[in-house]
């Protein structure tokens, strides 16, 4: 019923999750997608060439989803929606490896989880990128010193 109910929705693309009471969980990336070729999106084309149009669609049971996965949870946070081996090319440059993976790493390590817990996640401002870049900057820093004799 779940799938049925979303095969109509076309736009704007979301993600839908979905928990049933016998312990079911999933998430569908539910829109109107277009068959790319590599790369096709990636760069400026030329608009005016028909060559350049989209001529099909992703079918919506080819949509990314996910069942009862194998980590427990099932989250979104604009992370890559697929793996290697999904059929279709996907691209947007709006993807992002920091938030998605602060999140996964924070839902992997609770246990039990509460509302409370889940009020602190939607409010959790760990900048990851900062955590993982600020060691090598200081590094590239080196010792210089203000007062540095030797840097003058």
């Amino acid at each position: 019923d779940y799938n049925a109910a979303l095969d109509n929705y076309t736009a704007p693309a979301q993600n839908f999750v979905f928990a049933s009471k016998s312990g079911d969980i999933a998430m569908r990336i539910q829109g109107k997608f277009a068959v790319k070729w590599k790369e096709q999106g990636k760069f400026f084309m030329d608009g005016s060439d028909p060559r350049m149009e989209w001529k099909e669609y992703i079918p919506n049971a080819h949509n990314p989803s996910t069942l009862n996965p194998e980590r427990g949870f099932v989250s979104s946070a604009n992370q890559h929606p697929v793996d290697p081996s999904y059929p279709y090319y996907v691209f947007d440059n709006s993807y992002e490896h920091y938030r998605n993976r602060r999140l996964n790493n924070r839902l992997r390590e609770m246990e039990n989880i509460t509302i409370e817990d889940m009020k602190a996640l939607q409010f959790d401002d760990y900048y990851l990128h900062a955590a993982e870049a600020l060691p090598v900057m200081i590094n590239l820093l080196g010792s210089y010193l203000p007062n540095d004799e030797s840097a003058k």
